[in-house]
């Protein structure tokens, strides 16, 4: 039972790391996105 339980503990541990990395994607995409919404398009003078 005690082998089972450090199992799960370090497949969540895995699963944490796995998704606070993704999170740290999303989040850049973000603010890259937000920043290109901002720029100056060439569509913009028509």
């Amino acid at each position: 039972m005690g082998d089972q339980v450090k199992n799960l503990m370090n497949m969540l541990a895995s699963d944490k790391a796995s998704l606070r990395s993704a999170n740290t994607v999303l989040q850049n995409t973000d603010i890259q996105t937000g920043t290109n919404a901002g720029s100056v398009s060439v569509l913009t003078g028509y």
